[in-house]
């Protein structure tokens, strides 16, 4: 073979290699245009789905919050006594203790038919669930709560189990004595307002205005320290200055 068709078939080779590449690259162009179309298309559906997913929690959160309302609502005629045994009379029934209690400590006095329900939440009978039947009479026991003072029982509203737990946060970040409930509702005093707390939400909310103001009310406060400490340092510096005028003088004149 002639080195003229040797260099011949190089430009073939060469052309083809060419011709492959182009080819392969034209495939490959074709095929990343398809994938970003399908990245594309799966980007576009999967915040469909996270869109959906945002309005499902949403509808969600707001049936559990109905749900827990309207159960709330269902426990607006209970009340729970705490410790009701460490003062009570021993071979009393239960609905007898309640009874003596509210007439006793109280000076609520109510008949055995005056309540529809009464027992113990479990068997360690730390607490009595009370249903009333006149919801005026559950106001007035609730009302007089405060004359249980220094005993060891307690009156407190049957709240939901989401309710109780909102309860317990809010004692938790706040002083507890600014923090009681009203028919369920969570109530919590700050700065001399009184805000009704739904929600965790509402509660950082709280937490986070209450940090704010406590920080610019503090700040004049700052400024204050700052100026005298600035103004106490610059009279120790005038009275370096003069001392050392004063040497001055004396060394050389």
């Amino acid at each position: 073979m002639s080195t003229d068709e040797i260099i011949q078939q190089l430009i073939h080779c060469d052309e083809f290699f060419v011709k492959m590449k182009h080819l392969i690259d034209s495939c490959l162009e074709d095929k990343i245009r398809t994938l970003e179309a399908k990245v594309v298309t799966l980007l576009e559906e999967n915040k469909e789905i996270k869109n959906k997913y945002i309005e499902l929690e949403k509808k969600n959160t707001a049936l559990e919050n109905k749900n827990n309302d309207l159960e709330q609502y269902g426990r607006r005629s209970n009340l729970r006594v705490f410790g009701l045994d460490k003062i009570s009379v021993k071979g009393q029934n239960v609905e007898e203790k309640v009874l003596r209690l509210f007439s006793t400590r109280l000076d609520v006095t109510l008949q055995p038919n005056d309540i529809e329900a009464c027992h113990y939440t479990d068997s360690t009978k730390q607490c009595v669930i009370v249903r009333f039947v006149n919801r005026k009479n559950r106001d007035q026991v609730f009302n007089n709560k405060r004359k249980l003072k220094g005993l060891k029982v307690h009156l407190a509203e049957d709240l939901t189990r989401n309710n109780n737990e909102l309860l317990k946060k809010c004692k938790e970040a706040c002083d507890k004595r600014n923090v009681w409930t009203h028919y369920g509702s969570v109530k919590v005093i700050k700065s001399g307002k009184i805000y009704n707390v739904t929600s965790i939400q509402d509660l950082q909310l709280l937490r986070s205005l209450h940090i704010h103001r406590h920080q610019h009310h503090h700040l004049p406060l700052f400024s204050i320290f700052f100026f005298l400490f600035f103004f106490s340092f610059l009279i120790i510096f005038l009275l370096y200055l003069v001392f050392s005028f004063h040497l001055f003088h004396e060394y050389f004149f």
